[in-house]
């Protein structure tokens, strides 16, 4: 079996071993999605980070004022 050399390794392994390669391009598009879609998933962590951690930087700088005085 001849295995294009421009395939990557993981490719080549998923050919030879009749395995769906895990880590396929399927084209401009598929990829414009995948940005779109860590674009959304950043702002919405982001967000969510931004409201959640807010407490517990507060908390975290109280007990270092406690422990070294300020």
């Amino acid at each position: 079996m001849r295995i294009h050399s421009r395939m990557g390794s993981v490719d080549q392994f998923a050919i030879r071993t009749g395995i769906p390669a895990v880590l396929a391009q399927h084209g401009v598009d598929d990829t414009m999605v995948d940005l779109l879609f860590n674009l959304v998933d950043a702002f919405v962590t982001a967000v969510w980070g931004t409201v959640y951690l807010a407490d517990v930087a507060d908390s975290m700088s109280e007990r270092f004022e406690e422990w070294w005085g300020e």
